[in-house]
């Protein structure tokens, strides 16, 4: 049974993520009233339902918002979204792979998240049965290869390319993402040997 605080807590993610998403202002009001530290604090110590609303509310935060982006790094958030990324649940591990999607398109974010040891993680999630976190793995792993050699060969190294290659024949919107990546990672030169 769920408590009303929890309840609370969760109405709370889920209302901010709604807010925040695709609306530049309400991204700055929720950043400026300090909810950012608590949706890290959410994915901290959540129940599994808040940890979701948490991440899904943190990635429409950063999403095309480069202060909020660094405010989610500031807050502590990639520690845990790097952690959701081994979940047992696919639902967290997809909303925390759409959280890092939006804050590695960042240059400044990438290396953080590699860092953190997001790699490892988002190229099993390419081996998984959801195309959907199959997708947004793609896109994450694109986004932090980005004119980013060391990120590059790191992922390459780590076994991204032949399940992105095997994406590329879905009939799904996954191959777009898995084509994004694969070109990122191809701007290495060591990757092409």
């Amino acid at each position: 049974e769920t408590s009303p605080q929890s309840q609370a807590r969760l109405w709370a993610a889920a209302a901010l993520g709604r807010l925040a998403a695709n609306n530049a202002e309400n991204k700055r009001l929720i950043a400026d009233a300090g909810a950012i530290s608590h949706l890290v604090r959410l994915l901290q110590r959540g129940s599994e339902a808040e940890v979701e609303e948490a991440a899904s509310a943190i990635g429409n935060l950063a999403a095309n918002s480069k202060d909020n982006k660094a405010s989610v790094v500031a807050a502590g958030a990639l520690r845990p979204l790097v952690a959701l990324l081994r979940s047992e649940s696919a639902r967290q591990r997809s909303w925390a792979a759409a959280a890092l999607r939006n804050v590695a398109s960042c240059a400044v974010h990438q290396n953080q998240i590699a860092a953190e040891g997001a790699v490892e993680p988002l190229v099993q999630m390419l081996l998984g049965d959801s195309a959907r976190e199959r997708e947004r793995a793609a896109a994450v792993l694109g986004r932090l290869a980005s004119d980013n050699p060391p990120n590059q060969t790191l992922i390459a190294h780590a076994g991204a390319i032949d399940p992105l290659i095997k994406m590329l024949q879905a009939e799904t919107g996954e191959q777009d993402e898995a084509a994004f990546a694969l070109e990122e990672l191809a701007a290495n030169a060591g990757n092409r040997e």
